[in-house]
């Protein structure tokens, strides 16, 4: 209807019923659909019609792990705030709330998180990861009480929990329970659910599952908490940071932000682990793996933005890449501004290390008094001061 012309269609569309005009308005896309509130009061009610747009937001929402509370409970009075608050919200904040955080076990609604390993976490921790070995990551629930449990999915033909892809019951424990974390704790990754509000439907739940999966106790008593000003990172705000304590220690803290895939989930991770609101992406099976290289890619006004891809590495000369134009090679001048992501996925951000911001260079510190043995890691304003104390008197006594 944008492409009508206005003189053309206002008469026509004063003239059907409402119900007709607004089935006809129901074809445009959201920016459409608010053009046609400028036009004149005519326009304006119909295009502003709550089944309209509470369609919309049924449309954009179905795929979608977190949505907005505020947003879903406005929807019946008022679907276009709605659809513009959760978009809103998707885009500008970060932290977690612990509504979207926890899990309650007697409603089974809620989050559950699935929880894998990184790379820098070390074989130990790695070689007994469920995922590392191409299967379905841990599930994990943070309880409203502060205590986190293991959840086992329960299969739809049995009435036992499969505990398949979960061989050690606890995902930060290693291969070697009397070595000491000189790789790192595991990551925790994330499966999410959203209540049933406005028929948001649970989310990323695996064929063959039914949702009363069983919450088993952990091999290792393990509790969360929020924190606002961690060691290594910058003050946030609360549900920006999930401090973990594994069998009576701190773990380096989680650092929640919006997933990089769009799909308004969370991720949490630290330099040795992540999280996620929704089901990880497997780890691929090929062995062949060609080499990565980081290359820069420049928009017209000139701003540059680094991205791993798949690149033809030349192990005679690290300065320079065969790489195809689109996948940010050399191109002619006409299209060289025109590159775009080329074969990178949305998946994909999830599956290599490239995605992540937290690693062992960022946080260091809190690593570093994990591995001799510290108990608690500092936080809030001294949490510096208290460090350089322990490092200082860790060096000395070398």
């Amino acid at each position: 209807m944008k492409y009508c012309c206005t003189q053309e269609v206002e008469p026509q569309l004063g003239k059907l019923p409402d119900d007709i005009a607004i089935k006809i308005l129901s074809f445009l896309d959201p920016s459409s659909l608010l053009c046609q509130l400028r036009l004149n009061r005519s326009f304006h009610r119909i295009a502003s019609d709550n089944t309209l747009w509470e369609s919309l937001c049924r449309h954009l929402w179905k795929d979608k792990v977190h949505v907005s509370r505020q947003a879903q409970a406005l929807v019946t009075s008022n679907a276009m705030a709605a659809y513009r608050m959760a978009i809103e919200d998707a885009h500008t904040r970060d932290y977690i709330t612990p509504e979207e955080l926890c899990y309650d076990p007697e409603t089974r609604q809620y989050t559950i998180w699935s929880i894998r390993m990184k790379e820098a976490a070390g074989p130990d921790w790695t070689s007994s990861d469920p995922w590392w070995n191409h299967d379905l990551c841990r599930k994990i629930v943070f309880l409203p009480d502060g205590r986190v449990k293991m959840y086992v999915p329960r299969s739809v033909n049995s009435t036992e929990g499969n505990d398949s892809h979960d061989s050690t019951n606890n995902p930060l424990t290693p291969n070697n329970e009397n070595d000491t974390a000189d790789h790192g704790v595991g990551g925790v990754v994330l499966e999410g659910m959203e209540p049933a509000d406005f028929s948001v439907e649970t989310r990323h739940v695996h064929p063959g599952w039914e949702l009363n999966g069983q919450l088993n106790e952990p091999t290792n008593v393990m509790t969360w908490r929020f924190i606002t000003d961690p060691l290594d990172l910058p003050e946030g705000p609360v549900g920006s940071y999930i401090r973990l304590k594994v069998a009576g220690r701190d773990v380096p803290t989680y650092c929640c932000r919006r997933s990089p895939t769009g799909n308004w989930g969370f991720v949490m991770e630290s330099c040795w682990g992540v999280c996620a609101s929704f089901e990880l992406p497997p780890r691929p099976r090929s062995t062949h793996h060609r080499r990565r290289r980081r290359r820069l890619r420049r928009a017209h006004n000139g701003a540059g933005n680094e991205i791993y891809l798949q690149v033809e590495v030349d192990d005679s000369s690290e300065d320079e890449a065969a790489v195809s134009a689109s996948q940010g090679g050399r191109t002619s001048r006409g299209r060289r501004d025109r590159n775009d992501w080329g074969g990178v996925r949305n998946e994909d951000l999830l599956v290599t290390e490239t995605s992540f911001n937290v690693t062992i260079s960022l946080q260091w510190r809190e690593a570093f008094l994990y591995n001799i043995g510290e108990d608690t890691l500092p936080e809030g304003p001294n949490a510096l001061s208290e460090f350089q104390r322990v490092y200082e008197n860790t060096m000395a006594e070398r």
